[in-house]
């Protein structure tokens, strides 16, 4: 059984004790009756000094937080017997102005006259409140000048939120937008991605997080722009149902990577027509060649006809050879052609041995021109994706380098060695050797990678320049260095990365 004295000196101590300050007020005057130890800590005044002043004497004292409103509020708590929660300041004698959260309740029954408030120091969470209000504002505002636009979606592509720089990037403002749907300003020929995101990141318990697509939104004036974006799935969080999107407009981006892309091609068919203009004799030697021997094929029949007693199998026999010949020198002008031609970079999957066999015209034209050998030794036939006529580009340029490196070597001596080989598992190299006076020591310290190097006396240094940037664009890598076979000479060679199944 429950000793009632106990429990009246259980509640003393819980007042006396509690963390939180404790006064208890007249209903009708705000007079402090009774206070406990942290109220006295939190005022920096005895139970003796407080006790007996009104309400006001400890409030701040401003237009707001004074005696008739404290007074006020001390009433309503007590008519109505209803918890009151509400901030507050207070004056005390060692910290001056801080602010408070203020609980007030009726005591016991309506005669009692009684009301209970209970005070926390919020000094700390205001301070926290007001470096989280001026991040808030930073960001804000750091959101509304970003050249990246930050939206969120639901699962049907209602707009719910919009960062204020979509101001910037459309010319729309974020709330004539947020409650819309995003597909009314995407490019129909783009709905399709974007239809294609949403159904798969609604799919309860899609593996489908995150991704990126490229599509086209139309600006406020009606012109279609090429955006990026980025998208998060946060469908099915009870806390965050959206589709998190980060979009950026790369129009002038991608019309800057067009016009580089231009110029690259531009600078490619100029270095493959110079190098077609050097080997300009050996060509015409190949196209000469099976011409000629096409002629004396037709003499021949022609001869054979003019008989009287002519053989039809030597007559189909001298035509099967003379279209022969015309073939092949047909073929030898369609290896120039699309080794001329200006066009765009097209990459296909085709093997490196293939590459390089449909390259031999063009390479034989310049070992024939200047009167050197070459020998070809291939061991592999994997499969690259590249520009075929790009990569026979560098191997051109590569075998010009060399034969210009052997210039003042007797005939007998000039020979030059491709030798194509697995280097690894996941890449292909293609090394062309020969044996010249070899590489400068600048060239093997990598100055190679800095654009329009040369070592030949009124050069441009475009030969070089261009192989980087082909081999970059290839994902591979060239290299010179001194053979180490124990010729005299350059080993120029460049990587490929296999093409993954």
């Amino acid at each position: 059984m429950i000793n009632t004295k106990d429990l009246e000196f259980s509640y003393k101590e819980i007042f006396e004790f509690a963390n939180d300050a404790m006064i208890i007020h007249c209903a009708e005057t705000g007079d402090i009756l009774k206070v406990n130890k942290r109220a006295c800590e939190l005022y920096g005044m005895t139970s003796d000094e407080i006790v007996g002043m009104k309400v006001g004497n400890l409030a701040k004292g401003n237009e707001h937080y004074n005696h008739d409103n404290a007074l006020r509020t001390i009433r309503k708590a007590f008519e109505e017997n209803i918890l009151l929660t509400f901030e507050w300041e207070i004056s005390t004698h060692k910290n001056g102005y801080i602010p408070v959260e203020v609980n007030l309740k009726r005591l016991g029954s309506k005669s009692s006259k009684l009301v209970l408030a209970m005070t926390r120091d919020i000094t700390v969470r205001k301070v926290a409140e007001q470096k989280l209000r001026e991040r808030n504002k930073y960001f804000r505002r750091l959101m509304s000048i970003s050249s990246d636009g930050i939206a969120l979606i639901d699962q049907k592509g209602r707009i719910e939120f919009l960062s204020e720089s979509i101001k910037l990037i459309t010319g729309r403002t974020a709330r004539s937008l947020t409650g819309r749907n995003i597909v009314e300003f995407i490019h129909p020929q783009d709905l399709i991605y974007v239809n294609k995101m949403l159904e798969r990141l609604s799919i309860k318990g899609s593996p489908f997080r995150s991704g990126s697509i490229s599509i086209r939104v139309k600006n406020n004036s009606g012109q279609w722009r090429n955006h990026e974006v980025y998208f998060k799935n946060f469908l099915g969080n009870l806390r965050f149902n959206y589709v998190l999107l980060n979009f950026r407009d790369v129009t002038e981006r991608l019309r800057r990577e067009e016009e580089d892309r231009e110029k690259d091609r531009n600078l490619n068919h100029l270095a493959r027509l110079s190098i077609a203009g050097e080997v300009t004799a050996a060509i015409a030697h190949e196209i000469n060649q099976p011409l000629c021997a096409a002629v004396n094929y037709f003499a021949g029949c022609r001869n054979r006809l003019s008989r009287e007693n002519f053989s039809r199998k030597d007559i189909i026999y001298g035509l099967e050879m003379a279209q022969n010949e015309l073939e092949r020198a047909g073929k030898v002008v369609t290896v120039i052609k699309n080794f001329t031609k200006n066009s765009e970079q097209s990459p296909k999957l085709i093997s490196i041995k293939e590459v390089i066999e449909n390259a031999k015209d063009i390479i034989n034209a310049q070992i024939k021109n200047r009167l050197a050998r070459c020998d070809i030794n291939i061991t592999t036939d994997k499969k690259v994706l590249c520009d075929e006529i790009l990569i026979q580009q560098v191997i051109s340029n590569l075998i010009s380098n060399a034969l210009d490196s052997m210039k003042g070597l007797d005939v007998a001596s000039q020979s030059i060695d491709i030798h194509v080989f697995d280097h690894a598992s996941d890449w292909v190299e293609v090394s062309i050797y020969d044996r010249g006076i070899g590489p400068p020591e600048e060239m093997i310290s990598h100055k190679i990678e800095k654009s329009f190097y040369t070592t030949k006396e009124g050069g441009l240094g475009l030969g070089l320049s261009l192989c980087r940037k082909i081999m970059k664009s290839h994902r591979g890598k060239l290299t010179i260095t001194a053979r180490e076979d124990g010729y005299r000479g350059t080993r120029a060679s460049f990587l490929i990365p296999v093409a993954r199944a």
